[in-house]
């Protein structure tokens, strides 16, 4: 079990207020919940992987590469023994904690792991410092705080002489803090994602470093002083601004991993290739054409990534590492592959795609070693017959070559489970293709296929078959040998009806048979009702929706759109597992009410940019009380229904390119919207609550005749602004009200006013107060208080206009008239 740090009780509390005053609050306390039990079990183990340079790494790496540090009792610090006392006072730390404020927050922040490190984890918390009480925890040991606002770190860092692992990625810190190198046992340090331009000479001070991550900074060079960090392991520099390495980096002999991607490297000097010890070496991203010769000293090198360079030929000395285990090539000007590539007899993945190779050197099939082969998008018009000598191949990518034939003997490559020959010229397959009995996946997209070869419908491990744009017209019966098929895509044939061969596939979850002309189903696809989970139709052309499809309980995505659909089947509704459903471009006549029905739908997607477009969405609307998402761009919308207020979960609203002139009053309603797109439309005006909107993130406002606020604050769909002008003009139109009260007030008699209670719906008992209150005093004041009352009840929709509608309600068209001139008044003025 993980147990919490022990701190001083003192510390604890001032901890607890800095991580108050620097922006944690009770809110976040969920957004950074610790799973300890698999930080636990990470620490207990080696961390030797390189981190990934464009992804910030969770919590639970950060604690693993803790606990990689080496063993702290080998210093004369005396850690351990500080730790056995600290644990000492749990039961005061949690004392402490039990009447803190933010208890869990602090709580799922502070632990220990099992291998007695004790951590700080503080990543997302948008804290603008580091809370002053962190530099007391003296007993520290790992330190994280990735993606927060601070932009420089206090000097008090030093203080926290224990600390091996230190984590500040994401932080947007300009400058190296130099604080850092005052850290005597410092062993891991990741300030990745930052603007760091240099590093400054003092590194060396941290003699005992061993994990060293500075990807995505703008460096520029490598200081003597990071090639004095002897014991350094990993270097990973991944996508900075280098455009060379220092001589001296070759005094970094126990380096494992050098991670130098995306730099501007046009060359690799020599002395890297003294380090014999590298087992990684990433170069992927740079300007290489060459590698020096000495690359063949590397012997312990076991993965070279050089993807995304320009090299035309490789050096035959890469061909000479005894123990290169993965080469990785793609994405670069390769003409030809020597055949001196026999000599990786240890050889396991190979990545050559996006080359420009015409062929593959027999030799190249006597690396037995090899599981991934790829070579997709090169000009590859054939396959070596020797391809049947890579026994344990696993996984081979042929796609986009210009392949017209494969050779029988491809079918001996026993253990094959991924083979992707989508996007060459495939007319058929060998029968021998039966034999690959472990292919698990199998492209074929976009071949000159007029069938689906016999071979490829006894392959009975098959769970993955993908036959997009070929010339099929019908499917094989003998296709239900394909008994652990999992997904078919047959997009883009020439099939008119649907396959009933299929559903005897009962393994069946994904289907696409988009763009055919398929105009029904049949009532056999019931059988894949327990199973089926995807559903694409597009692009067909359906008139009636499917009734069987109102059977299919499991399906969740259901997509029909560019179909012809008149209409949806009344069963709809028993669609109980339809999660998300596409009706885009349709040809509806109206909105078909029998969706909102549907009970469990998220996402509804009605788009009609190339369908019939509706003028208006049913009031049902608000039975979709799980609706999430809703797509109605595209239509001819004039307005929204006032009920689609009830749907509280809907997050995602499109309505862009429509008719809108106005939104309900209780559009503002839709507490939990994020995404909220109207432009193309008519406004003039939003709804003076549009600030209850908290939770938008995305607005667009854009070409509508918004007047109230008007466009230019509208520009941009920036809040803030927004929120400014509505909330000014809302304190105006109180005030407007008020003096519409006093003047509706100063000519309304008792008897009048009594008649405003009644359309007021008050009820006789507050009217018997009223009148009783103000019994003695003049019909002014109880008007006034009438009013007043009103606008308490009616909140804002007690406005100008309604008070005028009141009053000719009750026969008062002069009062009514005045307080019209009064509004008028006030706008020309803008009072």
């Amino acid at each position: 079990m993980e147990t919490l740090v022990e701190i001083p009780e003192e510390t604890s509390s001032q901890l607890q207020d800095d991580l108050t005053s620097t922006g944690m609050t009770e809110d976040d306390a969920g957004d950074m919940t610790c799973d300890q039990d698999h930080l636990a079990e990470d620490a207990s183990g080696d961390s030797k992987g390189k981190h990934s340079s464009s992804e910030a790494r969770d919590e639970d790496q950060g604690v693993a590469a803790l606990a990689s540090g080496g063993d702290a009792e080998s210093r004369d610090h005396g850690v351990g023994e500080n730790m056995v006392e600290a644990g000492g006072n749990l039961d005061l730390l949690r004392n402490v904690l039990d009447h803190a404020d933010i208890v869990h927050d602090l709580s799922s922040r502070v632990y220990s792991t099992e291998s007695g490190k004790y951590c700080l984890n503080l990543s997302d918390q948008n804290l603008a410092s580091v809370p002053q009480a962190t530099y007391d925890l003296e007993y520290l040991n790992c330190l994280m705080l990735n993606r927060n606002n601070f932009l420089e770190i206090p000097s008090g860092l030093k203080r926290l002489q224990n600390i091996d692992t230190l984590e500040i990625q994401g932080c947007s810190l300009e400058s190296f803090p130099s604080e850092i190198c005052s850290l005597p046992d410092l062993e891991v340090l990741d300030l990745s994602c930052n603007e760091v331009t240099a590093l400054p000479s003092k590194m060396s001070e941290l003699r005992y470093l061993k994990q060293f991550h500075m990807n995505d900074n703008q460096l520029r060079e490598i200081p003597d002083g990071v090639c004095t960090l002897y014991q350094l392991e990993d270097l990973s520099l991944d996508q900075n601004q280098l455009e060379k390495l220092p001589a001296q980096i070759s005094s970094l002999r126990s380096l494992h991993t050098l991670s130098l991607c995306n730099n501007n490297l046009s060359w690799l000097p020599k002395p890297v290739c003294k380090l014999d010890q590298l087992v990684t070496l990433c170069l992927s991203g740079n300007h290489l054409s060459t590698l020096p010769s000495d690359v063949e000293y590397l012997f312990n090198l076991r993965s070279l990534q050089l993807d995304r360079n320009d090299f035309q030929y490789l050096p035959i000395q890469v061909y000479w590492l005894p123990c290169l285990e993965e080469l990785s090539l793609s994405h670069n000007k390769l003409q030809e592959i020597s055949s001196e590539i026999k000599q990786l007899t240890n050889l396991k993945h190979l990545r050559l795609d996006h080359n420009d190779l015409n062929d593959i050197p027999p030799e190249l099939c006597s690396l037995t070693e090899l599981v991934t082969l790829t070579l997709n998008h090169n000009h590859l018009a054939s396959i070596p017959d020797e391809f049947r000598y890579l026994r344990n191949l696993q996984e081979l990518f042929l796609m986009n070559n210009k392949l017209e034939y494969v050779p029988d003997d491809l079918s001996l490559i026993a253990n094959l489970q991924v083979l992707e020959l989508g996007y060459n010229d495939l007319p058929d397959l060998p029968i021998e293709f039966a034999n690959l009995f472990h292919v698990k996946e199998l492209e074929l997209n976009n071949n000159v296929l007029p069938k689906v070869p016999a071979g490829v419908c006894l392959l009975s491990e098959c769970e993955v078959l993908a036959l997009d744009g070929n010339h099929i017209s019908k499917i094989p019966k003998e296709i239900h040998h394909l008994s652990a098929l999992k997904q078919v895509s047959l997009t883009d044939n020439k099939l008119t009806e649907f396959p009933v061969e299929v559903c005897q596939l009962q393994t069946l979850e994904y289907m696409d048979l988009s763009n055919n002309q398929i105009s029904c189903l049949p009532d056999e696809v019931r059988s894949l009702k327990d199973n089926l989970l995807e559903l694409y139709l597009n692009n067909n052309v359906f008139v009636d929706f499917p009734k069987q499809l109102c059977e299919m309980r499991a399906i969740f995505k259901l997509s029909m759109l560019r179909n012809k659909l008149e209409n949806v089947h009344e069963d709809a509704r028993n669609m109980t597992g339809l999660l998300e459903l596409d009706l885009s471009d349709n040809s509806f006549n109206t909105f078909p009410t029998e969706v909102c029905f549907v009970p469990n739908l998220e996402e509804l997607r009605f788009s009609q940019k190339n369908g019939s477009r509706v003028k208006s969405l049913p009031v049902m609307i608000c039975e979709l009380k799980y609706l999430k998402a809703l797509h109605v761009q595209h239509n001819a919308l004039e307005g929204l229904p006032s009920s689609i207020s009830s749907l509280h979960q809907l997050q995602v609203l499109s309505v862009y390119d429509n008719n809108l002139t106005e939104l309900p009053p209780s559009f503002c309603d839709l507490a939990q919207l994020k995404v909220l797109y109207l432009d193309g439309n008519q406004l003039s005006r939003l709804p003076p609550n549009f600030d209850k909107l908290e939770h938008l993130e995305d607005l667009r406002l854009e070409t509508n005749k918004l007047v109230h606020p008007p466009s230019d604050v509208c520009d941009g769909g920036a809040l803030e602004p927004i929120n400014r002008f509505l909330l000014q003009a809302e304190d105006r139109e109180v005030a407007l009200l008020e003096r519409m009260f006093q003047l509706t007030a100063a000519n309304v008699r008792e008897r009048e006013c009594h008649d405003l209670m009644r359309v007021f719906h008050f009820t006789k008992e507050e009217m018997k107060q009223l009148e009783k209150q103000y019994k003695n005093e003049p019909p002014e004041a109880l008007t006034m208080d009438t009013l007043h009352q009103w606008r308490q009840m009616k909140g804002k929709l007690a406005n100008g206009d309604e008070l005028m509608r009141y009053l000719k309600l009750i026969d008062m068209p002069v009062i009514a008239s005045k307080v019209f001139a009064l509004k008028i008044h006030a706008q020309t003025h803008r009072l």
